[in-house]
């Protein structure tokens, strides 16, 4: 739901709201200049394939049906 604003509003909300760090189960908040600092090391395609990791961890196997993941409505990584 993040993709689209910028990372310092998407920290800012992350300090505010306690709820939203409960959902994504994280306990401390990186500051934005670290997240954009990591960020800039990956390619647009690297970048896809280390958060289509992230969400297959998260997700774990859900058994033989087809799940579809749109990242970016942009024309960006499709799966």
């Amino acid at each position: 739901m993040f993709f689209s604003v910028d990372i310092s509003y998407v920290v800012s909300e992350l300090r505010t709201r306690k709820d939203l760090r409960r959902f994504i189960n994280i306990e401390e908040v990186l500051d934005s200049r670290y997240i954009y600092r990591f960020l800039s090391r990956f390619t647009p395609e690297a970048f896809a394939g280390l958060v289509l990791r992230l969400l297959n961890l998260q997700c774990g196997k859900r058994g033989k049906k087809r799940a579809w993941l749109i990242v970016d409505k942009e024309g960006g990584f499709r799966r």
